[in-house]
């Protein structure tokens, strides 16, 4: 396994990994901040020094400001309603964790004892724990107050918000796949949007196994294939969406009315072979979206709504990887995350920000980290 990749498994299973010997250094004021009105409009999932993910706040010239969520299990992958009154997110509060580990020289997934070897004993074996518990999508107003869980059936990620605010889209293993359903904003009305036929596991199966656990999706039941990561388009009509199959791993679409699918990427030679985590732009003519080689370098790309018009945006090096990609509301500029070398400093993670011809690539959240952190801008103040 060469050194890039190395990096890129460590920092996603980053609540063990990628924090080690990172101290952010305004926990204490973020703490304080609790329950104060709050004006910022950029919702992320970041972790302070005790390691679990919680839901923070930062303003428009990327200063932390609040801290939203504050328990001790994971809380990542915000989404704002179109009115700016809500966030809904993924959790896995108060359920039982598993650990599993990844083999580092062949992503392999290998379940690990409750009790036995330290982290750094594991990883001297070439296994990197990460411990999971079941996610299940959130919500909670735009202070942190009244949070309520949404769905209770099988295992539940990804909350993505239609434009009119009427119906949320999410990922869901209850079918025994991980597909896409709506539901309303109040939980009700729980329906199925993708109808997948069971397929004999592929050449992805690893991959599709280690994206279920780390995204607390995983059970031994769900199989292939499954369907991830939906982004709504700006009228509302399709969602785009990662899909990983018995023998693809990419960016489809569907629209919302007749159901019709269309697939959206192909492999783009030896170094962009998958897709992922697709994010519509605001005047619905650009989909952002990861590619590269999945817990391994990748970088941030455009193309039309059709799959055409490929372009690279990330200006990462080959041993780094950018992930996670979302837009501000005025379609101006778009934030990632991002793991790359500093030359001083090793191995650097954040949120960054870059325009859309890819031009002004640049650290935008301070002290923030990459992984389950796809960031989410505010559209309207309330």
């Amino acid at each position: 396994m060469n050194q890039s990749k190395k990096y890129r498994i460590r920092l996603t299973g980053f609540a063990q990994l990628v924090l080690i010997g990172l101290i952010i250094s305004s926990c204490s004021n973020l703490r304080k901040t609790k329950g104060l009105p709050d004006t910022s409009p950029i919702a992320f999932a970041n972790t302070l020094e005790d390691g679990p993910l919680n839901i923070f706040l930062a303003s428009e010239d990327g200063e932390i400001r609040k801290q939203l969520t504050f328990g001790k299990d994971r809380d990542y992958f915000p989404s704002w309603s179109p009115d700016g009154k809500s966030i809904a997110f993924t959790s896995d509060r108060g359920s039982a964790k598993s650990c599993y580990g990844m083999r580092l020289d062949d992503y392999s997934m290998v379940e690990l004892p409750e009790e036995g070897s330290t982290v750094s004993e594991k990883e001297e074996e070439g296994i990197i724990p990460m411990e999971r518990g079941e996610a299940q999508v959130w919500i909670m107003n735009a202070d942190g107050s009244d949070q309520r869980q949404l769905t209770f059936e099988g295992r539940n990620a990804h909350p993505s918000w239609s434009p009119d605010g009427k119906t949320i889209a999410f990922s869901s293993t209850r079918t025994g796949l991980l597909e896409i359903f709506l539901m309303n904003p109040d939980g009700r009305n729980q329906r199925q949007l993708t109808f997948s036929d069971y397929e004999e596991p592929g050449i992805f199966e690893k991959l599709r196994k280690l994206e279920l656990h780390f995204h607390g999706l995983y059970s031994p039941d769900v199989g292939t294939p499954i369907q991830m990561f939906p982004s709504w388009s700006p009228d509302g009509s399709k969602i785009a969406f990662c899909s990983i199959r018995h023998d693809s791993y990419a960016i489809w679409s569907i629209d919302v009315q007749s159901g019709e699918l269309s697939r959206l990427t192909y492999p783009h030679g030896d170094r962009y072979i998958q897709a992922n985590t697709p994010s519509w732009s605001p005047e619905g003519d650009k989909i952002a979206f990861w590619s590269g080689v999945n817990f391994g370098p990748g970088s941030i790309w455009l193309m039309n709504p059709d799959g055409s018009n490929r372009i690279r945006i990330s200006d990462e090096p080959e041993s780094a990887t950018s992930d996670e990609a979302s837009w501000k509301p005025d379609g101006s500029k778009i934030l990632y995350s991002t793991v790359r070398q500093d030359s001083r400093n090793g191995m650097k993670s954040g949120i960054w920000m870059v325009n859309p011809d890819g031009s002004d690539n640049r650290p935008f959240i301070k002290n923030s980290v990459a992984g389950a952190n796809r960031a989410s801008w505010r559209k309207n103040k309330h």
